[in-house]
């Protein structure tokens, strides 16, 4: 069974290839630019299972891979997989939630603290010679202030949790969660309205889709209270970064923390890097040592589990694993 890893975690996979020795496996790995391979579909050609982080995996891709049956996204979101057009063809697509939850939540939470406390400005007088308070802007005090989550999921209930101590009011704008849980985290949900005008401090944790594309754009930051701290770390494409740098300018939005861009890599030129008031990190809210481990233990064990004919340990679209099996039965019959 060929097994093709695009952008995956490690240059050679030795650990994966020891760990699926006693399989009928060949485990093969490939490094393209960040979230574009024009090979994918020479490289992936007879593949059975497809592993990939940000590659971008369409429609016409799919068409022309007529073995595969299996993708594994190394990640949450499923948003650079075409999941429809996998369903229609009968490709089962897993992805691996909960595998970073606290890593992200953390780095939320560095990102507002690094705002609030101004930190850019403070590395930047540093480096210049400066030792002043007056070489920077004044922090703000987070205690009394309000924190909108936008997007209470694991990883948004988990800033939730994070923040327990610190002396928020916590809202949260998530009509697909339901209000005992909300109310568990010591939240109070309100419509996307209100957060706008309410929040002092809003934190993205929404995952990409038709209704979240672009939900935070010239509207939305306009709605906002003046001097609001903004940060995402969810997928850059919810927000309109020409709309965010509109609210930077006019100071609507004091500081922007961001580790997801509507391009990635941030282009050079992008204005964001340049701005005093933002704080970039290159999309690596989810990594750690343990998190790490966890992706690569969690590719294994979905590899095992399909040449077992076994479910993988999540699938985005679980209506093709019970067809693909009852049609195995109908052969063997």
């Amino acid at each position: 069974m060929k097994v093709v890893a695009i952008d995956y975690l490690d240059y050679d996979a030795a650990w994966e290839r020891e760990q699926l020795r006693d399989l009928p496996v060949e485990f093969l790995d490939y490094h393209p630019a960040h979230g574009e391979d024009p090979h994918l579909t020479e490289r992936a050609r007879d593949a059975e299972i497809l592993v990939v982080a940000a590659a971008r995996v369409s429609r016409e891709e799919l068409e022309q891979l007529e073995r595969l049956r299996l993708i594994i996204r190394l990640g949450v979101g499923v948003d650079n997989v075409d999941v429809v057009a996998a369903t229609e063809r009968g490709v089962i697509v897993a992805n691996m939630p909960g595998f970073c939850t606290r890593e992200v939540a953390e780095h939320a939470a560095m990102l507002i603290l690094a705002c609030a406390r101004r930190v850019r400005g403070c590395q930047e007088a540093m480096t210049k010679g400066l030792w002043s308070r007056e070489a920077t802007e004044a922090p703000k005090l987070l205690a009394g202030k309000t924190l909108g989550v936008v997007g209470c999921g694991r990883i948004g209930s988990e800033l939730l949790r994070l923040m327990r101590s610190w002396e928020f009011r916590r809202i949260v704008y998530d009509p697909y969660v339901a209000e005992r849980r909300i109310r568990r985290l010591g939240a109070q949900r309100v419509d996307f309205e209100e957060l706008l005008a309410a929040s002092d401090i809003i934190s993205v944790h929404a995952p990409l889709t038709d209704e979240t594309r672009g939900m935070f754009g010239r509207q939305a930051f306009s709605r906002m209270k003046q001097g609001v701290i903004f940060v995402n770390t969810a997928r850059g494409a919810i927000v309109d970064e020409s709309a965010l740098l509109e609210a930077l300018r006019s100071g609507r939005v004091a500081c922007a923390g961001l580790d997801v861009f509507e391009k990635e890599p941030l282009p050079s030129d992008s204005p964001l890097f340049r701005h005093p008031h933002v704080i970039l990190t290159p999309h690596i809210a989810w990594y750690s040592e343990q998190s790490e481990s966890r992706q690569r233990a969690w590719v294994v064990e979905d590899i095992r589990r399909f040449v077992a004919g076994r479910r993988p340990r999540h699938v985005v679209n679980p209506e093709v694993f019970a067809p693909r099996r009852a049609r195995r039965s109908q052969k063997r019959g």
